[in-house]
């Protein structure tokens, strides 16, 4: 694995043997891409679970809750790419500065590709991948060039060919209900969201609704509501004046100490770090 010490753009190739679920279930300030070789995979995207094969390429926006998943066990290969917001630093010319930011915002999601669309795609991945590993002269804005050429690529197929359509992973009718639990989660992750709640309001058995939750996001409901809570927390961190307690209260947390707790554990910081720090 290579690491970029610039923290402006990281990016991998990996192939893997065995079904592999991602750990982490995080959000951040930076985008990512995200390019199937090989395999099929499962990817979660905020209240979505979308069915991947190879030539798929997935946009994730800044801050969206997002998680791979195994499917079937199956082995896969992929190109990951990580851009952090200081990308932007980079870009002298402002249109392509504001190109960059509004792409990710309106054009994430994710495209299954045709096989002429996989070996153009492939190809400007490997040579970025190539100047991220050497680190030649000029490599940053080599990199950059290239991902200009493949976000505009990727639009012009988008409105051509359009989106992979959300699919199920069990039946039509189970995934739809519990992405309207998420849905539900996102808003009204400030209220006091319980598994008898939940129960009640969608007409399920809370244990079959927890298992199948879990199975078709990657996420157990309390996590998700806690990524939720915790995201949310950061904007009134970030943006208002509200003391550490009174963000904790209106992002659903009734104790501060556990507030404190799942800050951390999703931030790798206390909200008081974060917001002297100005962390995201």
């Amino acid at each position: 694995m290579v690491t970029d010490n610039s923290n402006y753009i990281y990016i991998e190739k990996r192939k893997r043997d065995f079904g592999f679920t991602m750990k982490e279930k995080h959000f951040h300030a930076d985008y990512e891409i995200f390019y199937l070789i090989s395999g099929e995979r499962y990817y979660f995207i905020e209240d979505k679970t979308f069915h991947i094969k190879k030539g798929a390429l997935v946009f994730i926006d800044s801050n969206q809750i997002h998680k791979t998943i195994d499917c079937n066990n199956q082995p896969h290969e992929r190109i990951f790419m990580r851009i952090s917001e200081h990308t932007l630093g980079l870009v002298s010319n402002t249109e392509l500065e504001k190109y960059l930011s509004d792409f990710f915002r309106k054009n994430h999601g994710t495209l299954q590709l045709n096989e002429k669309a996989q070996v153009y795609v492939e190809n400007l991945l490997l040579k970025m991948l190539a100047e991220y590993e050497n680190k030649e002269t000029g490599y940053k804005e080599m990199i950059l060039s290239h991902l200009f050429e493949l976000l505009v690529f990727s639009q012009r197929y988008e409105e051509k060919y359009g989106r992979i359509s959300k699919i199920a992973t069990i039946d039509d009718t189970l995934d739809n209900k519990i992405f309207e639990v998420a849905n539900y989660i996102n808003e009204n992750f400030h209220k006091k969201i319980t598994l008898d709640d939940l129960e009640e309001k969608f007409y399920m058995s809370k244990f079959y609704l927890s298992r199948k939750f879990s199975e078709i996001t990657g996420f157990t409901i309390s996590e998700y509501i806690n990524i939720k809570r915790v995201y949310n927390s950061t904007y009134l961190l970030d943006e208002t004046d509200l003391t550490i307690s009174e963000v904790a209260y209106k992002c659903g947390f009734n104790s501060l100490t556990y507030f404190d707790k799942v800050f951390k554990k999703y931030m790798n910081t206390t909200p008081r770090k974060y917001r002297k720090e100005g962390i995201l």
